[in-house]
């Protein structure tokens, strides 16, 4: 009596397949093209025997093999980041990439005008001075300019804060 005869194949379908091994469509199509084909009974049909048979060989690896772990581990990950990303976005902590571009170059303009400054305000503090005295004078003007950004503040709040330098 041959026993291959004996079993009845279990036909299933694709979305069993989904259920059974907690996979997407994609999943099973990529089995498919790395040789489940031949489980294939007809369009969206499986023999679940032959299934398993390639399922146990291709894609479950023995003890040992960390690579299904690793999988895992990167797919919850990522799950999870996911998850923070649409919980930030419902709470309005996270900005279009518009709005942040537009403030970056706000940021950058301040920035230039304010440190066009100080050749003008350089020249003044600096007359007489020995080449050290004249770095730590800039030093200061770099520094002062760069408090004025970090506090957001005004041309004029920036041009006070250098005349009161001298």
């Amino acid at each position: 009596m041959n026993k291959k005869k004996d079993i009845k194949p279990v036909i299933v379908t694709t979305g069993h397949l989904m259920k059974i091994f907690g996979v997407g469509r994609t999943t099973i199509t990529n089995w498919r093209k790395k040789g489940m084909e031949e489980a294939s009974t007809a369009r969206g049909k499986w023999n679940f025997l032959d299934v398993i048979k390639f399922w146990a060989e291709n894609v479950y690896y023995p003890e040992g093999n960390e690579s299904i772990i690793t999988y895992r581990e990167r797919w919850e990950k990522a799950r999870a980041e996911k998850i923070e990303l649409d919980l930030s976005e419902r709470k309005f902590e996270l900005y279009p990439a518009d709005v942040v571009d537009q403030y970056l170059e706000e940021i950058i303009h301040v920035a230039k005008t304010q440190f066009q400054l100080v050749p003008d305000q350089a020249i003044g503090l600096m007359v007489g001075m020995v080449p050290e005295a004249q770095r730590a004078v800039l030093q200061n003007l770099v520094n002062e300019i760069l408090t004025a950004i970090s506090d957001r503040a005004t041309l004029e709040q920036t041009k006070k804060r250098i005349k009161d330098l001298a």
